[in-house]
């Protein structure tokens, strides 16, 4: 999961939308989502990366394959659709 999230990162970065060195897993959650994922879809994800990375109680494995479907149909869209809103989104 963690390598499919660093190979969003790696896109998302020669698009100028990589996270910041400053910016959380959380943070960079809240402003990704769009056409090809919905916000909800990312925070999950997000927080299942985040579980993997931090947690004790590990993710399942449906919630991996998910989090890493999530990655990386970003991934794949980044160069060619919204991926990632300009500012969070309200709400």
């Amino acid at each position: 999961m963690l390598a499919a999230y660093l190979r969003l990162d790696e896109v998302l970065h020669g698009v100028e939308r990589a996270r910041a060195p400053s910016e959380s897993f959380g943070e960079i959650a809240k402003r990704l989502g769009g056409l090809v994922a919905s916000a909800a879809e990312v925070a999950a994800a997000v927080a299942c990366l985040e579980r993997e990375s931090y947690g004790v109680d590990l993710p399942s494995a449906s919630e991996t394959a998910f989090a890493v479907e999530v990655f990386d149909r970003l991934r794949v869209a980044a160069g060619s659709q919204p991926v990632a809103f300009a500012t969070a989104p309200s709400g």
